[in-house]
This record gives structure tokens, C-alpha cells and sequence, in this order.
């Protein structure tokens, strides 16, 4: 139901539809809180509800997914720390862009083996961007901190991100 226009907001009954294994509502107008019943789909590997103007925090019951490689909440206007019951489930694409989250991506996601691709705002934590040689997880960004493709490093602490393979500026 991409790019459906869709408006209105999300109702608990989504929890529901259990056997749904990709649920993409992302470039709509939605809005409201995303329910925590959304904990409930329990067979989802793709959740995509970007784009919309959802706000709340992040429901901690996303860590019930055990089957959840993709999650997409980027560009909406969610607020709070990501859940660390995300920890618990395969992710392996991560995108919270655009929204006004604080605080550090857990720990144990950046030393998930499963993990490929987190995208942040990345003054959403407080630790020091790792170098692009370092042992973390893909690839960072640096476009925002490097002039050029081989300057050394030179991270401000507006960049700082504790594992992100993409950095977005937060202003």
C-alpha cells in the first residue's frame, strides 16, 4: 500500500494479521502512535512505515519478530531511544532517519553478525564515529566529515555514531 495516500492511523487489530510476512504502509500520510500489537506479526521479515508522520517511541514489542530482517521507521516524527529488545531479533537493514531519536543504537546491534545497514540521524548518540578502517559493521558515510575520498578522518562530534553505516546530518 505504498504511495497510496493513505491517512488516518494505524489500529491495534494489525496484530492480527499474523501471517503477513512483508508489510510495506511507507509514503503515506499516516499518523498517530505505531501500535505495540505490531509485535504480533510474528512471521514479518520486511516492515517498511517510513515517510508517514507517525510519532510516539519505537514499540519495545518489534523485539517479539524473530523473523525481522528489515525494518524502515525512517522519516516520520518518533521520538526516544531506540528499544534494546531490538537486540534480540536477525536484523539486517536498520533505517530511523528523520525522526528525534536520542540516545545510542544498542550495543549488542552493532555487534550483531546479522547486522548489514543502520542509517541514523547521528547526533542521536554520544560515542565517537568509528574510522572507516575500523572492525564495525559495513561501511560509514563520511561524505559529511571528509573533503575528499582520501583525506584522513576527521570526525566532528555532530557525527558521532556508534555504529552506523550511514549518518545523516540532524539539524
Amino acid at each position: 500500500m505504498c504511495f497510496s495516500y493513505l491517512s488516518g492511523t494505524l489500529n491495534s487489530h494489525i496484530g492480527k494479521l499474523t501471517q503477513i510476512n512483508e508489510f510495506f504502509l511507507d509514503d503515506n500520510e499516516l499518523t498517530g502512535t505505531i501500535p505495540s500489537q505490531i509485535g504480533k506479526l510474528l512471521n514479518a521479515t520486511y516492515i517498511s512505515l517510513a515517510n508517514n508522520y507517525f510519532d510516539g517511541v519505537i514499540p519495545s514489542e518489534l523485539g517479539n519478530l524473530q523473523n525481522l530482517e528489515k525494518l524502515e521507521l525512517h522519516y516520520n516524527n518518533l521520538y526516544g531511544q531506540v528499544p534494546v529488545t531490538l537486540v534480540d531479533i536477525p536484523l539486517v537493514q536498520l533505517q530511523l532517519q528523520g525522526n528525534y531519536l536520542y540516545g545510542d543504537i544498542p550495543v549488542g546491534m552493532c555487534e550483531s553478525t546479522s547486522m548489514q545497514y543502520i542509517s541514523a540521524n547521528c547526533a542521536a548518540t554520544r560515542r565517537p564515529t568509528p574510522s572507516p578502517t575500523s572492525k564495525s559493521i559495513g561501511t560509514i558515510d563520511t561524505n559529511f566529515a571528509l573533503p575528499s575520498p582520501t583525506a584522513s578522518p576527521t570526525f566532528e562530534y555532530r557525527w558521532s555514531c556508534n555504529c552506523c553505516t550511514y549518518c545523516f546530518p540532524y539539524y
